[in-house]
């Protein structure tokens, strides 16, 4: 059992023993405005955090592909100029194992 000057909590309801005898009842109904400032911040920071680390990886990747396509462009023309004129094909396709 309880003393009188202990805080009882039962359910949405919180009583405290204050001096003199008196009484406070509070009703607990919700969130303050505090919690749930804190809360919506924490959730854009984790949003902000997600977005811009997709943002970069898709960015790394497709840079990846711009360096592999320029590597193998590179390595090509350099195979056409250390080539004949004479000996190169009219037409067709050509084949690369980076591909």
């Amino acid at each position: 059992m309880p003393s009188s000057s202990s805080i009882v909590n039962r359910q949405s309801l919180i009583r405290i023993k204050a001096p003199y005898g008196l009484s406070i009842i509070r009703h607990k109904r919700g969130f303050t405005l505090i919690e749930i400032a804190l809360s919506l911040f924490f959730v854009i920071a984790l949003a902000t955090i997600l977005f811009s680390a997709s943002g970069t990886l898709l960015h790394s990747r497709s840079a990846n592909l711009q360096t592999v396509a320029s590597k193998i462009a590179t390595k090509q023309i350099e195979n056409l100029r250390n080539t004949d004129f004479a000996s190169l094909p009219g037409s067709g396709n050509f084949a690369d194992s980076d591909l």
